[in-house]
């Protein structure tokens, strides 16, 4: 399973957004990540959170 760090203010009420150009071009592009796939995020303060794919694309990508 693919681990990420995060910038916390990313995370809410159990939801990740971001339209962080480099990751989401990573994940969709290079790994080629697809909704329904799950991978483990870590907000740089001890938590993690294990997230299912909800949009990938190239200029945005979303979990919950």
């Amino acid at each position: 399973m693919h681990r990420f760090f995060v910038d916390p203010n990313t995370i809410r009420n159990h939801q990740f957004r971001s339209e962080d150009q480099d990751l989401c071009h990573q994940l969709s592009k290079v790994l080629k990540l697809h909704p329904g796939e799950k991978s483990i995020l870590g907000d740089n303060t001890e938590h993690e959170y294990t997230v299912e794919w909800t949009m990938v694309n190239k200029s945005r990508c979303e979990a919950s």
